[in-house]
């Protein structure tokens, strides 16, 4: 176990001993009530802000009186995170993984600690140390160390550690496919690799989770990440140019028209290194005023060396959307963030035939407030539609309020549509 940084602490199991005038309060205190854990605790909690001192030789009573169980030393550990007192917190909750290593609650106490006091470093080799441990009895359950190799995970990804991250997730993602938190880090991590690396070629992906096969045969067109994010709740991970990029309708259009010419040159390339609220590189095109989440986290990391790698992948990313648009195979996915004219729709799915005249548009607008979502329809000639409210965050860094079985019934509904369809001209 590693232990906290406190060295001044005297090393200890349990809390010192009570003077004399303590000790007969505390009997004043305690023995009025049944000799149980539930009560006991319930009192030193009562006076523990007023009386610390009090409190604390209180604790050595109970851990006494109940050495088996975990639940007095919890309280314990916790009382010192909850003031605040971080290296004794860590003191506190190092000292209950030693005696109950079985317990996550103690693990995850500490990893909390941890993270209150840094550096990153630090929390990384206490996650590598605990998944170290031996198998049950001697350790966590499987169940719980899952727990900890995700918690690992988001660190690798914070971090920037590309190949270790995506190794980790990619393992993860093949233990428990249909976890939205284990699919939403594998996403993650892929995405980082494709921006970060310097590989030409796109990463092989794992689309094993159900659903994903289905969200890989859509393509998404913007206006925002909402598509991307569904995709990612289920599992799918397909490289796109447009999947998560903020654009206009307006400016997609002359994107479409102009067959995103510019895409990936210095000329319109430029990125910001954000540490709040989301610590991301963000790419910006001055062209068609595009905005594209990297999943590349800020690390201090030589800027120029990294916009020579987008810029590469943004052209890797053109020409594949317009392979695409000429194949004719998938559904387009276009989301407005608000609504706007039914002629708009019109003129983007024209773009997209003028690459096939047998793409097909699945429009997504927002459903109105107090309003039910409408089913996907088909509005025109190749042309779906339906609603779902929508899912932005108020502001940047908040959760999305994604509505995932909305978006798997539009694409359902969608995929019937489009199959039943009479035959469509060729390419």
């Amino acid at each position: 176990m590693m232990k906290s940084d406190n060295a001044t602490a005297p090393a200890r199991d349990v809390p010192g001993a009570a003077p004399a005038d303590l000790a007969v309060r505390l009997d004043a205190l305690l023995a009025p009530l049944p000799p149980k854990f539930g009560p006991w605790m319930t009192a030193l909690d009562a006076i523990a802000k007023a009386e610390p001192a009090l409190a604390e030789a209180g604790y050595a009573r109970v851990f006494a009186r109940f050495p088996t169980m975990v639940q007095p030393r919890l309280r314990y550990a916790r009382a010192a995170a909850q003031r605040g007192d971080w290296p004794e917190a860590v003191r506190r909750w190092e000292e209950v993984c030693d005696r109950f290593p079985q317990s996550l609650m103690a693990v995850l106490g500490l990893i909390a600690a941890v993270t209150e006091l840094g550096p990153p470093a630090r929390l990384e080799a206490l996650l590598r140390a605990q998944l170290a441990r031996p198998s049950p009895p001697e350790g966590l359950a499987e169940e719980h160390r899952r727990s900890l190799r995700v918690e690992l995970g988001r660190l690798l990804i914070r971090a920037g550690k590309v190949a270790e991250a995506r190794a980790l997730w990619a393992e993860l993602l093949r233990e428990a496919p249909e976890d939205p938190e284990i699919c939403r880090g594998h996403g993650e991590a892929c995405q980082m690799a494709f921006y970060a690396q310097a590989e030409e070629a796109a990463p092989a992906l794992v689309d094993t989770p159900p659903h994903a096969a289905l969200f890989s045969r859509f393509e998404g067109l913007g206006a925002n990440c909402e598509f991307g994010f569904a995709q990612r709740h289920f599992g799918a991970e397909p490289i796109g140019l447009l999947r998560w990029v903020g654009i206009t309708p307006p400016r997609l259009i002359a994107a479409l028209a102009t067959r995103f010419e510019g895409i990936g040159e210095p000329d319109f390339t430029r990125l910001e290194a954000r540490t709040k609220p989301v610590n991301e590189i963000i790419m910006h095109d001055s062209r068609y005023g595009l905005r594209m989440h990297t999943f590349v986290p800020n690390t201090g990391q030589d800027l120029a060396q990294l916009r020579e790698q987008i810029m590469r992948r943004m052209r890797f990313t053109r020409r594949k959307l317009l392979e695409d648009l000429e194949a004719g195979e998938k559904i387009f996915v276009y989301r407005r963030v608000r609504p706007g004219p039914f002629s708009q729709l019109a003129t983007v799915q024209a773009e997209i035939k003028r690459y096939n005249p047998g793409n097909w548009l699945l429009a997504i607008d927002p459903t109105p407030a107090g309003e039910t979502p409408q089913p996907v329809r088909l509005a025109a000639p190749d042309l779906l539609h339906g609603t779902i409210p929508d899912a932005s965050p108020p502001r940047v860094g908040d959760p999305w309020s994604l509505a995932p079985a909305l978006w798997l019934a539009a694409l359902q509904a969608a995929t019937r549509l489009h199959t039943s369809a009479p035959s469509r001209p060729a390419s």
